[in-house]
């Protein structure tokens, strides 16, 4: 079973205990003017559930170089 489901942030003190948590940050640091999107519905069978960066790659052309949040979607 995947390790996730839907939409959220993992912010560094889920993986540290001496991490940031959600109150260490700005509303403005979740303002975004550049956003892009990759769709990865189409990818049929992702082994073990895991994005590798090999499966964006042929995405990244359609990304601006200006890209502030990447918005993967997997369906």
């Amino acid at each position: 079973m995947p390790s996730h489901f839907g939409t959220h942030i993992d912010f560094p003190y889920h993986f540290s205990s001496i991490g940031k948590t959600i109150d260490a940050y700005k509303p403005s640091f979740f303002v975004f003017e550049n956003v892009s999107i990759i769709s990865l519905e189409s990818i049929s069978l992702i082994e073990d559930y895991l994005i590798k960066p090999e499966h964006l790659l042929d995405y990244m052309n359609s990304c601006s170089n200006n890209t502030e949040l990447l918005l993967i979607k997997t369906g």
